[in-house]
């Protein structure tokens, strides 16, 4: 079913990192959606491990907005969508595209994380999930979010390298009725995001296996050290 499917799919593609940090954190840095960008990540738990690459394919007018697309490969359906702006309202999810069922918009986005957010701060968001289901038809439901910036610097080993993290807990219910029938799905999850880089490892919650990275076109969080070293000489 298209809107569980969605529901899932959120928490893994980016619903989308935090103990030890300075209040004022800049989360917006931790999620850079330059055009090019590519992750590649293996999720592995009990019984599969799959495969997938998120590109940021450019520019994308969605819902008559410009965001930034962010494409998803691999999974059982093939190529998927999401819609993301990151600018001085935070990072926000518009919706979704998937070409083999259909587009789900979230009016207003879903607030990812606030620009900046101290530690064990909550932004939380609430609107409608508009769906529009190829053969099927329209279904408006009602959506909540809620993201809790942790605190904490925390050192991952992955197999794209090592990077300094902070996490972020993010949660999505989408509820309401279909034809009559009362649905409500709730799913959350714990991301770990390394700074210019990215999301480094992720778990949804009450599953064993996680997803990690494994390669990345994108630099480092400590890439601008050797940098930083020169200009302060």
């Amino acid at each position: 079913m298209l809107i569980r499917h969605v529901v899932n799919y959120s928490v893994v593609f980016c619903l989308t990192t935090l103990s030890g940090i300075a209040f004022g954190e800049t989360l917006t840095d931790y999620f850079p959606l330059e055009d090019g960008n590519l992750w590649t990540y293996r999720a592995v738990g009990p019984g599969y491990i799959l495969n997938t690459t998120q590109t940021v394919t450019g520019d994308s007018v969605f819902n008559g907005r410009k965001t930034k697309e962010l494409r998803s490969s691999a999974g059982p359906d093939g190529a998927e969508y999401a819609y993301y702006t990151n600018d001085e309202e935070g990072i926000r999810l518009h919706g979704f595209f998937l070409p083999t069922m259909g587009r789900v918009i979230l009016e207003p986005p879903a607030v990812i994380a606030g620009k900046t957010m101290d530690v064990n701060e909550t932004v939380e968001s609430r609107g409608r999930a508009s769906f529009s289901i190829f053969g099927i038809g329209e279904a408006s439901l009602d959506y909540e979010s809620s993201s809790t910036f942790q605190g904490g610097y925390e050192n991952l080993s992955v197999p794209a390298g090592d990077y300094e993290t902070i996490v972020l807990k993010t949660s999505l219910r989408i509820y309401g009725k279909i034809a009559g029938e009362e649905f409500d799905e709730n799913t959350s999850g714990v991301d770990w995001y390394a700074k210019y880089t990215g999301i480094v490892q992720s778990q949804l919650e009450g599953e064993q296996g996680k997803s990690v990275l494994v390669t990345t076109n994108v630099r480092k969080a400590d890439s601008l050290a050797p940098i930083l070293d020169l200009l302060l000489e």
